[in-house]
């Protein structure tokens, strides 16, 4: 929250059932009943079709800009990536800004990334954790980005 401005994130499923997407929600503490929708990702293949986002923290850094960190399924994709996304909270574009499936080489089709926190440091950086999946053995990854972008 800032100045007044509650953010709020979240996913949910696409109404024709092709996957979820990822929500960036905005309201004022004077007026919680009224919402717009800043950001409703999802991730799109000509060739695949629509895969699958979902939002899972937000951070608001410098200049107003808003960061989210999430989760996303390309379409066609065993795969699940966390990524970040980020927009200014007074416009509708958003782009994403952090995208990574592992660090490593993929080499199974159990490899996941799930989204973790995310939070904005006093020399105007964001920090984004994540949980990785390989193979049933778990892990702690933690990027860093600069709010200058």
């Amino acid at each position: 929250m800032t100045n007044g401005t509650v953010i709020a994130v979240g996913g949910g499923n696409r109404g024709d059932g092709t996957g979820g997407q990822h929500y960036v929600r905005k309201s004022h503490l004077s007026s919680l009943g009224t919402w717009t929708t800043l950001d409703a990702y999802q991730p799109f293949s000509f060739s695949e079709g629509f895969g699958s986002a979902w939002a899972n923290d937000v951070t608001i850094g410098r200049f107003g800009r808003i960061f989210t960190s999430g989760t996303e399924n390309e379409a066609g994709s065993d795969f699940y990536a966390a990524i970040s996304r980020q927009g200014n909270s007074d416009v509708s574009s958003f782009i994403r800004s952090d995208y990574v499936i592992d660090p490593a080489t993929i080499t199974s089709q159990h490899e996941f990334v799930y989204a973790g926190g995310i939070d904005t440091l006093a020399n105007f950086n964001i920090l984004a954790g994540h949980v990785q999946d390989r193979g049933g053995s778990k892990s702690w990854m933690v990027r860093k980005m600069s709010c200058n972008l």
